[in-house]
């Protein structure tokens, strides 16, 4: 980790210090980066740079001076095509084979910057290396990537790159197999094109890659190749799309000023390394991951929509109690959740009790027992106006416990990381001491692009451990429309809503009030909006045969778990009036239709006297067929630039 004299060196540099801080921004973000790894990364464990490995075989082919004036004009493709003429296609490719093979790693316990990647890289990495230092660096960590891809196949990564798993694509080739090689002039133009035709497969994978999320560049030289010629190509077109570059800074002023133009006319923000001083890539990693990552995963997106102040209680806004709420759905009456227990998942904030005691006094309830459950360190932390997220905890126990005010409320405080979400699930799932009937869950990880398989899958294993216990768990299904807060153009559905063994509680805009029967759309304010579609990673349940769930709105079609499962009221515009912070503030999101819901199933639970535990199978196959609730079939979804759901073909959204 960089010292704090190590870092005020670092950001004495041009620009450094607003560039590093909008990449640790861009880490905390939920949408992270891909690593671009550069032949710097490997020097230190002894392979040469390819430029090092030219001028060597230049020498032995007796070429050293056409070799060195390509080179020193960037014309890398030139001279390597150059030296296999020279030197024979066997001996050449012998010669990388011998270079960069794996027996030259033997037993090497990884250090310096390779030793961090693992950290920051939770999906897809790509490399110009034809070494293994990355396979074998991120299977020491533990984290070992599911599929490693080269550039000749780049079909093969296509569906990865989707699924975004660990895989490592090997853009150029590798040292074990030459016929998957890049590595001449007329090999770049049967695979890029000239100019580079964004249509063939390679550039296609690369531009898909661009668009998903940021690059950060680490241990490359950035030269005038190729693969920044695809990176050229797509930001001239989309301005809007920023990368990231650990470089080394030119000694000489005028080197600098035109590496820097370099860089900026590709929308890559870099942050500067003193000239020579390599190990400083290790500690601006180390900072990243101090400061912007969160193990292998950046920071769990918070689910509550905007909010809008309410100095006082006052029957002229267009807002309601849950109460209110409760009976516009005509939630039963004389239920109030007795006996059961509502399990809260969070992952920063805390709560008040003098000021839960403010707001259930002023509805004339008594304040439901609320107790906090520590997971992995993490307590209830109340920390006044300072704390945004005290909104979204008190909002989580303020409507459950008006919904459900006999229910007991059990608060399980995790680390806002990925192991603390499953961690804080699984906590509330064996809890034998409480016995949660439901579990909440109003926050997320985001789409489901952003999260790995074997994170989703942990997740919905826990799921079904839920499932197993009668549990039913209620779950945000996110508050950035069909776009879930992606720039992509695509349609996306957030996780964990997406998983097949919760209840994906979706919004909608009611407007209504008495006795009258209310007229109610799908929520979509244009910058905020219900999430919802049909899942990628999830096949469609069997209780949702029967149903005409569409295929994605994406280009691929495909047919998976559609979501939401359920609706209510979620547009913050006219939403739930709440106290915490010492304030009244009016919130919205599909958080606060989740705490509804939670509150709903307690009430439920009561009146059958048993737990109804997962309720997906016999709400699409029976309560929902049975006419007890509603679909909403105005409106849509899409935010953005994004294909939304619309006019009736969004997945079953009944309201009670």
């Amino acid at each position: 980790m960089a010292s704090g004299t190590q870092l005020t060196n670092i950001l004495r540099v041009a620009e450094n210090e607003d560039n590093l801080r909008y990449l640790v921004d861009q880490m905390k973000s939920g949408v992270g980066v891909i690593p671009f790894v550069g032949a710097g990364t490997s020097i230190s464990f002894g392979f040469p740079s390819w430029s090092g490995f030219l001028l060597d075989q230049a020498a032995k082919a007796g070429a050293q001076e056409p070799i060195e004036l390509l080179l020193s004009t960037g014309k890398y493709e030139e001279a390597a095509e150059l030296l296999l003429k020279a030197r024979g296609y066997l001996a050449f490719n012998d010669a990388i084979d011998n270079t960069f093979g794996t027996r030259h790693l033997g037993k090497v316990r990884f250090r310096g910057a390779v030793s961090i990647l693992p950290q920051i890289a939770p999906g897809p990495v790509i490399t110009t290396n034809f070494d293994h230092v990355l396979e074998e660096a991120f299977k020491q960590s533990g984290k070992e990537f599911q599929k490693v891809v080269t550039g000749v196949k780049p079909d093969l990564a296509a569906g990865a790159l989707y699924q975004n798993r660990r895989f490592l694509l090997k853009i150029h080739g590798d040292s074990e197999e030459s016929s998957e090689r890049i590595l001449t002039l007329q090999d770049y133009d049967d695979r890029y094109g000239s100019p580079v035709d964004l249509s063939r497969p390679l550039p296609t994978l690369l531009n898909q890659m661009l668009l998903s999320r940021p690059l950060l560049f680490v241990g490359c030289s950035l030269n005038q190749d190729r693969t920044v010629n695809v990176l050229g190509s797509v930001v001239r077109h989309i301005r809007s799309l920023v990368h990231y570059g650990i470089l080394e800074q030119p000694a000489a002023r005028d080197q600098f000023l035109q590496r820097a133009q370099f860089v900026s006319d590709h929308n890559i923000r870099p942050i500067w390394y003193p000239n020579g001083k390599h190990e400083w890539i290790e500690k601006i990693l180390a900072y990243l991951v101090e400061n912007g990552a969160s193990e292998s995963r950046p920071r769990i997106v918070r689910r509550a929509a905007a909010a809008r102040s309410a100095k006082k209680p006052a029957r002229r806004e267009t807002n309601y109690t849950p109460l209110q709420m409760a009976q516009l759905y005509n939630f039963p009456p004389s239920l109030t959740g007795a006996g059961e227990t509502i399990a809260l998942i969070e992952l920063a904030g805390g709560y008040s009790l003098r000021d839960l005691d403010t707001y259930f006094g002023t509805l004339g309830l008594k304040r439901p027992a609320v107790v906090s459950v520590s997971v992995a360190g993490a307590k209830n932390s109340y920390a006044g106006d300072r704390s945004r997220a005290n909104g979204e905890v008190m909002m989580n126990i303020e409507i459950a416990g008006a919904v459900a005010p006999g229910a007991s409320i059990v608060v399980y405080f995790a680390p806002n990381t990925e192991a603390g979400f499953l961690k804080a699930i699984e906590t509330a799932v064996q809890d034998r001491t409480h016995q949660p009937s439901v579990i909440l869950i109003c926050w997320g990880s985001g789409p489901e692009s952003r999260s790995t398989a074997e994170y989703m899958s942990a997740m919905d294993k826990a799921f079904q451990a839920a499932a197993a216990a009668n549990i039913t768990v209620c779950c945000a299904a996110g508050d950035n429309g069909s776009a879930d807060g992606m720039q992509d153009g695509r349609a996306h559905v957030d996780f964990p809503a997406s998983s097949p063994h919760v209840l994906a509680c979706g919004g909608t805009n009611l407007f209504g009030s008495g006795a009258a029967t209310p007229h109610e759309v799908v929520w979509n304010d244009g910058q905020f909006g219900s999430g919802g579609g049909v899942s990628e990673r999830f096949v469609k349940p069997s209780w949702q045969a029967g149903l005409n769930v569409p295929p994605s709105a994406n280009p691929e079609a495909v047919a998976g778990r559609g979501l939401p499962d359920v609706a209510a009221h979620a547009s913050p515009k006219s939403g739930y009036r709440l106290f915490f912070n010492g304030k009244w503030a009016v919130l919205g999101g599909t958080g606060a239709a989740a705490c509804l819901w939670a509150g709903l199933v307690a009430r439920i639970n009561e009146g059958l006297g048993r737990r109804i535990g997962f309720i997906n199978p016999i709400l699409y196959t029976r309560i929902g067929p049975a006419g007890f609730f509603r679909e909403v079939v105005e409106g849509n979804n899409s935010v953005g630039s994004a294909p939304g759901y619309a006019d009736g073909a969004l997945p079953m959204a009944p309201t009670s």
